[in-house]
């Protein structure tokens, strides 16, 4: 069905009246470009699907990824998150994020970026990311919907709750949780991935689930058992698992013993470096360490 450009501006008017209240009206582009963006894609994708059937009448053909300019990954067409009827916004989100992932080179990040942090306490890395993004001049306002955390204590979850909305950030998932026995985030039945994983987590934990992790159904021990005495490189192999593919990334605070202890964690560091996940190690003295924890949360 045709749409001419009143009708396009009658809709878009609409859409920004749902939105009045919640929503400032200088961020509704944040939400409706996206969303348009979206759409747009998918239509493009029926149009190129039209064509070829119509020209060669080959519908089979009309599927091949080398006939379309953009990939569009089964159940996350426009059509497809129409059709849901409950928990819309998730199946929105997974559909760009699919789509991001199958069209590495010309529409990764186009959605946004997502940051994770497994361990997130009161929230201080989040917010640095935050802070990064502003010092870099960036648009904050992206990050909003798309920043993700899990902390086991229920205090210092709902403290890193206020401490977002203190810093004037009001969209954002914090989950209470044992990230490393029950993590909070997934994918249909696998765990979520993440462009930016980050974590300062408790240094060698003891009894942090090793008894689960033998048989992990989420293959969070890929590169080894840690022992039952430490779990500084379960949570290492459990934001591996977490990262995008292809260009996500992560940061991780360890104990300097972490580099240096033998037995199971001296084969999984191996492992990691055999598998090319090691970009670079940076040691950074425990005062310092503790000083800029301290500031973050001050701020």
């Amino acid at each position: 069905m045709a749409i001419n450009i009143a009708e396009i501006e009658s809709h878009l008017w609409e859409s920004a009246n749902i939105l009045r209240g919640p929503v400032d009206a200088a961020d509704f582009k944040t939400y409706i470009f996206p969303l348009l963006f979206f759409k747009r894609i998918c239509d493009v994708w029926d149009e190129e699907y039209e064509e070829i059937v119509t020209d060669t009448g080959d519908a089979e053909l009309a599927l091949f990824p080398e006939s379309h300019r953009f990939q569009i990954p089964e159940g996350c067409h426009w059509n497809d998150v129409r059709a849901v009827a409950t928990n819309v916004g998730n199946a929105l989100q997974r559909a760009m994020r699919e789509i991001e992932k199958s069209n590495p080179d010309t529409l990764y990040g186009v959605f946004g970026e997502t940051i994770y942090d497994p361990a997130c306490g009161t929230g201080g890395m989040l917010l640095a990311a935050v802070q990064h993004v502003k010092d870099q001049h960036g648009d904050v306002k992206r990050l909003w919907g798309k920043l993700f955390g899990q902390e086991k204590n229920l205090t210092t979850s709902s403290i890193a709750r206020m401490n977002l909305f203190l810093h004037g950030i009001e969209d954002f998932q914090i989950v209470r949780g044992d990230t490393l026995r029950n993590p909070a985030f997934f994918d249909g039945d696998h765990l979520a991935n993440f462009d930016c994983v980050i974590a300062n987590p408790p240094f060698s934990l003891e009894k942090w689930g090793e008894e689960q992790w033998i048989n992990d159904p989420f293959g969070r021990n890929f590169a080894g058992l840690p022992p039952s005495s430490s779990g500084d490189f379960a949570w290492v192999q459990h934001m591996v698992k977490s990262m995008a593919d292809v260009k996500g990334r992560m940061a991780v605070v360890l104990p300097q013993g972490a580099l240096f202890r033998k037995g199971a964690e001296g084969a999984i560091r191996q492992k990691l470096l055999e598998m090319d996940l090691v970009e670079a190690v940076t040691h950074v003295a425990t005062q310092q360490l503790w000083d800029g924890m301290i500031r973050d949360e001050i701020e």
